[in-house]
């Protein structure tokens, strides 16, 4: 609330004024007591997704579209594709449905000159269509309710998600099996829990300095899952994602001055830099990313959503796939590049023999009464 305050008082362009007025607004009249512990405002995180809490729900729609922008572009989708694309689709187009997978054949990859970006994108192409070839030859089990979600993640979700961090211009750690987040423990430890960190059931994180970075935050249900699974994974999402964006913070200033004015301007550049979360809820890839707004609060927006073909689809389908995976892609690669960059100019500021570990980039965090 003081950050919204101190900008209705300070400099800021009328769309914004009118945006942390009504946020002011909306927080002074809030009854503190309705709000769950678990939902993302109570972590002083704006949800602007659709999974509306009791905050959002009083947001008008030009203020959550507003809160919503970005500056992420769509990637790049080069004209080789398209030939890729009608090799692999006609390769099914006469097939019997009992057709026997082991006499596929994989898809030649173009030819000629080409830049490497474009052929990274090529080759991540080929494992995505790949990955497919490999669900599709599932198909049977794909469709039994009683799917687990070790085999779905197995057979059909690190098909399509592990080609998307491969190819990168740098080195992806990709750590599956619901491994401990670390920036989940360094929370848990700053509390005095005696509670392990959250596991996420994928991470992505990037090596910088020889220090790991959480980037990407993934968590998966199975192909038919229970009716909850769906907000309860949300809600831990949202919280390993804002708990990573906080403890990014110590990770990139370790060692390093952090109260100069340069200092300053760095740590508010670092904010726009976002955490990825990404939902798979069945078929549905949902993929969400949680910043800091104007500097001031927090907020999770959806960015774009992918549906994985789990049957043989038509052309038009798996190019709504390609297309969406690769946006997803070049997003990450423009996240992994703006770290890259940020951590570069932290590493030209003063170094300091120690400095206090932040908790977080603001206190935001509230704990509602508990019932006697």
């Amino acid at each position: 609330m003081g950050g919204c305050n101190a900008k209705i008082h300070g400099e800021c362009s009328e769309e914004s004024l009118s945006v942390y007025t009504e946020l002011f607004n909306i927080l002074q009249r809030l009854d503190l007591g309705t709000i769950e512990p678990e939902i993302p405002i109570a972590s002083g995180v704006i949800d602007l997704t659709g999974n509306e809490d009791i905050f959002t729900k009083l947001l008008t729609l030009e203020t959550k579209q507003i809160l919503s922008r970005h500056s992420f572009r769509n990637n790049e989708f080069p004209n080789q594709i398209g030939a890729m694309l009608d090799e692999f689709v006609s390769s099914y187009s006469e097939l019997r449905s009992d057709f026997d997978p082991a006499l596929m054949r994989p898809i030649s990859f173009p030819h000629g000159e080409m830049t490497l970006g474009t052929r990274r994108i090529l080759m991540t192409t080929f494992d995505l269509l790949e990955g497919l070839r490999r669900i599709w030859s599932c198909r049977p089990s794909l469709i039994e309710e009683d799917y687990s979600e070790n085999s779905y993640v197995i057979h059909a979700v690190s098909k399509v998600l592990d080609p998307l961090f491969t190819y990168s211009k740098w080195p992806l750690k990709r750590a599956w099996s619901e491994q401990t987040s670390k920036s989940s423990q360094s929370r848990k430890n700053r509390m005095g829990s005696i509670n392990l960190g959250k596991k996420p059931d994928l991470q992505v994180l990037l090596k910088l300095d020889m220090k790991a970075n959480e980037l990407v935050l993934v968590e998966i249900s199975r192909l038919f899952p229970e009716q909850d699974k769906e907000v309860l994974d949300w809600k831990k999402l949202v919280r390993i994602c804002k708990d990573c964006f906080d403890e990014r913070y110590n990770i990139f200033f370790e060692n390093r001055e952090d109260t100069s004015s340069g200092a300053r301007l760095i740590h508010c550049e670092l904010g726009k830099i976002p955490v990825l979360g990404i939902q798979v809820i069945g078929e549905r890839i949902f993929v969400s990313m949680l910043d800091l707004f104007e500097g001031v609060f927090y907020r999770v927006y959806r960015v774009c959503e992918i549906t994985i073909p789990l049957r043989i689809s038509t052309r038009q389908v798996v190019e709504e796939f390609l297309r969406g995976s690769l946006r997803l892609r070049a997003i990450v690669e423009e996240i992994v590049g703006m770290s890259v960059s940020i951590k570069d100019e932290i590493n030209l500021l003063p170094t300091c023999e120690e400095r206090t570990p932040s908790t977080s980039m603001m206190s935001t965090t509230y704990s509602p009464p508990r019932n006697s």
